[in-house]
């Protein structure tokens, strides 16, 4: 009998220890973490952290400091880390501004400049598209028509191996402003069968990252923002599409919708047949 009342005091002595235990290292006294790093954050709040370096990008400009708080997070690839969560964004329905900035910021680490920009529409190396500017106007109508232009095929300028001297500032997307279908061709290029490719530009024609694209088509929608291939140019993106399909492209923010986009066909130099490319050209007027 008293060995039995032995193990029951160490037991009840256990009990009441590990309960005490818990009361204070829950209730009286919990562990609270601060200056923990970055890079132990749990996935959401590393998304809230990389939203708001973003952010401050975005209204900054400060490159030094992006890439210091990016580095805090130890990615092995933040680039695409920001390029994903972007694509999240809106698929989520977060505000644009968020989903842009982290675009932005994507771009800004594929050039590789500390403030960025890009050559002309085209690609690194090609010759700038000379558009014609177009008729003034007083005022501006209500809402703007869909644009349906003819696609003419065009040839594409060999692409130099050494980009050329980027300038200095970033130009950004006039929130509001009505951008137009500055030019749509038709595309025979084998490197980008059934490619849509689409450039943005501000009225200097220097390229503009970080502008969402919506396309649509009579099965579905996708969005997509400029900016996410800076190899080819910082106001460029692309869209795979299905042969024998009409899209109709536009901007965001507003502004012509160009329809009836498709692949058009095309035959090599031997003579096979392949469906070929758009590219599309939005600026400001």
């Amino acid at each position: 009998m008293r060995r039995q009342g032995g193990y029951l005091f160490v037991v009840t002595a256990l009990v009441l220890g590990l309960g005490l235990g818990l009361l204070v290292s829950l209730v009286i006294s919990p562990v609270t973490y601060q200056n923990i790093s970055p890079a132990m954050l749990k996935p959401a709040d590393k998304d809230l952290y990389r939203a708001m370096i973003a952010l401050s990008f975005n209204a900054r400009g400060d490159m030094g400091r992006a890439e210091a708080r990016l580095g805090l997070l130890e990615e092995a690839d933040p680039r695409s880390a920001l390029a994903a969560q972007a694509q999240q964004s809106i698929a989520q329905g977060k505000p644009a501004d968020e989903s842009r900035s982290l675009a932005l910021l994507a771009s800004a680490l594929g050039s590789g400049a500390s403030t960025s920009s890009a050559s002309g529409p085209g690609g690194p190396g090609t010759e700038p598209v000379e558009v014609p500017s177009p008729e003034p106007v007083l005022t501006l109508p209500p809402s703007i028509p869909a644009v349906d232009v003819t696609p003419t095929l065009d040839i594409p300028v060999e692409r130099p191996t050494t980009p050329p001297e980027e300038p200095t500032a970033y130009p950004s997307p006039t929130p509001g402003a009505s951008y137009i279908a500055k030019e749509r061709k038709g595309l025979c290029d084998v490197e980008y069968t059934q490619t849509l490719q689409v450039y943005v530009v501000d009225k200097d024609g220097k390229s503009i990252p970080g502008a969402e694209i919506i396309v649509t088509w009579e099965a579905g929608e996708d969005h997509f923002f400029i900016g996410m291939k800076p190899a080819i140019d910082l106001g460029y993106a692309d869209f795979k599409m299905e042969p024998d399909v009409l899209y109709n492209v536009r901007m965001a923010s507003g502004g012509q919708t160009v329809t009836k986009v498709s692949t058009p066909n095309c035959v090599t130099d031997p003579g096979v047949p392949y469906k070929g490319g758009d590219k599309v050209i939005f600026g400001l007027p």
